[in-house]
């Protein structure tokens, strides 16, 4: 198969063009080396919607890209929030959970590791999505502290944590009413987070 034409989309960021040209290319060779060259090149150019293509086309997402790298790996160490949500949207549910679950251990050690609150943006990101996915209890402070570790409102780290927040947001509503202490707390700390937006 003849990668310049496809190369060419993920050169130019061009989703519709990439989409046609994968539509003539069978999924069985998308599933081997070839898809993992275009897979390694649309990610390493953070072309995360060119990704979510070719995952969507057939790409395998757990295959080493050239040169030995883990997919998985440098997207949860490098912080690549949607890369790594796409990523991991093309394993079957049955097996999302180990290396959602590397992911996470990834990221955490990662974040450890970094200069004391100041990991890489897209770090707590990666840690949130996989925690939230992984059921494991999440404290709206903490949540609050990771959206504004880096203070950007465009942000993945801010757009995880704040999707966190809405979420234990909602389920204290349904289950001590919108008055009660918990979601009150939720409440108090989602506006902190809209006036930090404002600002």
């Amino acid at each position: 198969m003849d990668l310049s034409p496809l190369l060419a989309a993920i050169d130019r960021d061009d989703l519709p063009v990439l989409c046609e040209l994968l539509d003539d290319v069978p999924r069985s060779r998308l599933a081997g080396p070839e898809g993992t060259v275009l897979l390694s090149t649309a990610a390493y150019a953070g072309r995360d919607e060119l990704v979510d293509g070719l995952v969507q086309a057939g790409a395998d997402v757990l295959q080493p890209w050239p040169g030995g790298v883990d997919p998985v790996e440098w997207a949860a160490r490098g912080g690549r929030y949607w890369t790594l949500t796409y990523l991991l949207c093309g394993l079957p549910s049955s097996a999302v959970d180990g290396p959602r679950r590397r992911a996470l251990e990834l990221a955490q050690a990662e974040t450890a590791a970094a200069a004391p609150g100041l990991p890489r943006p897209g770090l707590w990101a990666v840690v949130t999505s996989a925690e939230e996915e992984l059921g494991v209890r999440l404290d709206p402070d903490e949540l609050l502290a990771r959206a504004l570790v880096h203070g950007n409102p465009d942000g993945d780290d801010w757009f995880a944590d704040a999707r966190g927040l809405a979420a234990l947001e909602a389920a204290a509503r349904e289950v001590t009413g919108p008055h009660r202490p918990g979601a009150m707390q939720l409440d108090a700390i989602r506006r902190m987070l809209a006036a930090r937006t404002v600002r």
